[in-house]
């Protein structure tokens, strides 16, 4: 089996590999920012004198 006959057999598994790791990249950025927007509304309600931390 030479190159081009592997790669041709190997060619769909890494493109499905690719594929996951951007799908999971992206989950990982959208829960990120998910917890940046959390943090930004805390910061947003402290600096208005809305929702204080309880002492």
């Amino acid at each position: 089996m030479d190159l081009k006959d592997r790669w041709r057999e190997l060619e769909p598994k890494v493109l499905e590999a690719e594929r996951r790791a951007e799908e999971v990249d992206i989950r990982v950025i959208d829960e990120q920012m998910e917890g940046l927007n959390a943090v930004r509304a805390t910061m947003r309600e402290r600096k208005e004198g809305g929702r204080q931390r309880p002492v």
